[in-house]
């Protein structure tokens, strides 16, 4: 039997924009953009899906250094060989730094730190934390008690804490003062909005606490030149869509498959 799709309050987002964009205007397209001499920026969860193609983007604006992680090291490999003939295309300097790593934990900021300082002189100035999960087709009910108390756990991790690490570790590379960037953008999701109907619980209340933590950060170093975003990308129909219940893909509300780049 068929579920119902929730009723999805105003602030969801759905009906914000009215016009909807095939392409890129020319302000925001990327290969209509050169970023500054030295400019590096760190994208997690850049293996697959939106990572990816953030990461394919700041090549095409010309960014002198990407350093981009995700679990699986073959898709990184890849990654990195598609943003070297981008760069190559356009005929400018690109050095490409992989790490393949768990974004849920502590350790990988502190060495990707660490690379940053040796490699690229302490200079990030952009932080894009892309790396999430939404969880298995067992966290998509409306009753909390039949959730799993693990994958509770385990999706806060990824999709709360490691940006919350990400940026304890990282900020003060990124407000150093020869910095031309200063910006962090955390992927959030319209879920965050979400309390009612079969949902993925831990999911929309952990890019709930992730909405909130962007703003803190925003709101506590803006006198440090430092701007911080939660960006919601729309829908994007890609790797995760495979793991959302087929009810939801065929109903007419949902039109986000976020794909955060296992």
């Amino acid at each position: 039997m068929a579920q119902t799709p929730p009723q999805l309050p105003a602030h969801f987002g759905r009906a914000f924009t009215k016009t909807t964009h095939e392409t890129p205007s020319a302000s925001i397209d990327p290969s209509k953009v050169t970023l500054p001499d030295g400019y590096t920026v760190l994208i997690t969860g850049a293996g697959k899906g939106i990572g990816e193609h953030i990461a394919r983007s700041y090549a095409q604006a010309k960014a002198s250094n990407i350093v981009i992680t995700a679990r699986t090291a073959s898709d990184l490999d890849k990654v990195k060989g598609d943003l070297e003939q981008i760069a190559a295309g356009n005929g400018h300097k690109l050095q490409v730094r992989t790490l393949a790593s768990d974004a849920s934990k502590l350790e990988t900021f502190t060495n990707l730190k660490s690379v940053i300082d040796k490699e690229f002189g302490g200079r990030l100035d952009c932080l894009v934390n892309n790396a999430a999960a939404i969880g298995s087709n067992a966290n998509f009910t409306p009753k909390l008690h039949d959730t799993d108390p693990e994958e509770h756990a385990r999706l806060f991790e990824l999709n709360y804490l490691g940006p919350m690490y990400a940026m304890q570790t990282l900020i003060p590379l990124l407000v150093k003062s020869d910095n031309k960037g200063r910006l962090i953008v955390n992927i959030t999701s319209a879920a965050a909005h979400m309390t009612s109907g079969p949902s993925p619980i831990a999911y929309n209340v952990s890019k709930h606490a992730l909405n909130r933590l962007t703003q803190s950060v925003a709101e506590n170093y803006k006198d440090d030149g430092l701007v911080a975003i939660a960006l919601h990308p729309g829908g994007v129909k890609s790797y995760s869509a495979q793991f959302v219940p087929d009810w939801m893909k065929a109903s007419m509300w949902h039109f986000e498959f976020l794909d955060f780049g296992r």
